[in-house]
């Protein structure tokens, strides 16, 4: 039986353990973007309505913009970030959509706008919606609070 151990530090970090096997509250969102690297393989037209195929610069855009988050989340807030779907959007942008119990969140990243990637998000009651434009460089982690409250 796999007993959990929590927030041990070792060398600065916190982690969790399985006892004898170690890992990091990062995996779960790496692997998600090791997988989702799959869409760099739709070809034209992959929706059969004439999508467009996603460019291996903008899956890096995303995949940075969630790592970062996720990571940022983690160091500031000791709590792991959810992990959302990773869509494919037919103009060529790509979506990453959480679906919690009391809240969902979409966040689209653009190929046409390196800078801003537009979100919404509501409290699944209609009210409490948050949307717009945000910098995808900056920490945003306002929105992830949300997002957990």
């Amino acid at each position: 039986m796999l007993e959990m151990v929590r927030d041990i530090r070792i060398g600065g970090d916190i982690e969790g353990f399985w006892i004898g096997v170690r890992f990091s509250p990062l995996d779960e969102i790496n692997d998600l973007l090791k997988s989702s690297r799959k869409i760099l393989k739709l070809e034209q037209g992959w929706d059969g309505e004439g999508a467009i195929p996603i460019e291996g610069s903008m899956w890096k855009r995303a995949a940075e913009f969630l790592g970062q988050r996720a990571s940022t989340f983690w160091t500031k807030y000791h709590l792991p970030l959810e992990r959302p779907s990773v869509a494919p959007v037919a103009d060529g942008s790509i979506d990453l959509h959480w679906k919690l119990s009391s809240r969902e969140l979409l966040i689209n990243i653009s190929p046409s706008d390196e800078k801003w990637a537009r979100y919404y998000g509501d409290n699944k009651l209609g009210w409490n919606v948050v949307e717009g434009k945000l910098d995808i460089r900056a920490p945003n982690q306002w929105l992830f609070v949300w997002l957990t409250e």
